[in-house]
């Protein structure tokens, strides 16, 4: 079978669990950044949300048992 070189897009497409899951942790450090500079404490549990969402998504992917050849 012919194996082609995978653009580095490509990749990052066929890993989404663990670029949404850093994003989404990267979105939540933001938020909770953003309540911290304008001195509230409403916005905190949006930004912990964010966080643990990642999280999960990260070790999901960590975990994930793929071997079609998109790894790094």
């Amino acid at each position: 079978m012919l194996d082609r070189n995978r653009s580095f897009v490509e990749k990052l497409i066929a890993q989404w669990p663990g670029v949404l899951g850093l994003l989404s942790a990267a979105v939540g450090i933001f938020i909770i950044w953003q309540v911290h500079q304008g001195g509230r404490h409403s916005g905190s549990r949006a930004g912990l949300v964010f966080i643990v969402i990642g999280l999960v998504l990260v070790g999901y992917w960590a975990m994930a048992n793929r071997d079609d050849g998109y790894n790094f």
